[in-house]
């Protein structure tokens, strides 16, 4: 899983450096005082966010896949039973 997690977040970070930055996270009210010369912006804003928003999917859904595969580990070595039963009394 960690094989496919560091390109997965490679590809991410490469498309959040690729979008213009703001400091207060607004978008900003000046617009460009001339267009950017052809092949410097290589994808629209709408299409790097639907990656952007895929990516955070598919991000979820490995963490929900690792957190159960956590769970199956923990209840394979504390059976279900054990988990819900009383503690033994102490002498």
């Amino acid at each position: 899983m960690n094989v496919l997690l560091s390109p997965i977040m490679a590809l991410v970070f490469g498309i959040l450096a690729c979008s213009p930055a703001s400091a207060s996270g607004k978008p900003s009210s000046h617009h460009r005082a001339a267009p950017q010369a052809a092949g410097m912006d290589l994808f629209s804003r709408r299409a790097r966010r639907r990656v952007a928003t895929i990516l955070q999917l598919r991000l979820l859904e490995l963490r929900k896949e690792r957190l159960d595969a956590i769970r199956r580990v923990i209840e394979r070595r504390l059976s279900i039973d054990r988990l819900f039963a009383s503690p033994p009394p102490t002498p």
